[in-house]
């Protein structure tokens, strides 16, 4: 188990507060909110009512897992997406704006000669394919790997 910086408390918190905004506020009246997740990540929304429908705008960037009256929104690829939580009468629970990134502290770009590289450092530092990097040309490959990996997974 690694040790939780400060910053990362702060995201937790911050990522707990949303939710319970959304709970409170949002999921009532279906406005739009903002959720940020890390890649592989999730976060749990508890909702005022039982989700029957969740429509996912792209789901190579997030998915999602009703769980009896909450819903786990899970981060897959770095990017944007919406999603759209319904209720078995097909009212919305909730308009989410989902951003699956990465935190700006952990990750690190070195430009040598020209060229672009970008690590991960959690704790330790680590190569990952990033768009814009010099071998970007690998990172469609990546994807297509990360997104068969995972339905694999789920048996589809």
């Amino acid at each position: 188990m690694r040790a939780i910086n400060r910053q990362e408390r702060k995201r937790t918190a911050a990522c707990g507060i949303a939710a319970g905004l959304l709970m409170l506020a949002g999921i009532a009246t279906a406005q739009a909110a903002e959720i940020r997740v890390a890649p592989d990540g999730n976060t749990l929304l508890t909702l005022a009512k039982a989700p029957a429908t969740v429509i996912i705008g792209n789901p190579v960037y997030a998915d999602a897992t009703i769980l009896d009256d909450k819903v786990l929104i899970q981060g897959r690829n770095l990017g944007r997406t919406n999603i759209r939580i319904l209720d078995d009468e097909g009212k919305m629970l909730a308009n989410l704006d989902v951003t699956v990134d990465r935190p700006a502290d952990e990750e690190v770009r070195v430009y040598k000669k020209g060229a672009r590289y970008t690590y991960l450092c959690v704790p330790e530092c680590s190569r990952v394919l990033t768009a814009g990097d010099s071998d970007s040309r690998n990172v469609a490959k990546q994807l297509l790997t990360t997104i068969e990996t995972a339905r694999k997974a789920a048996g589809n």
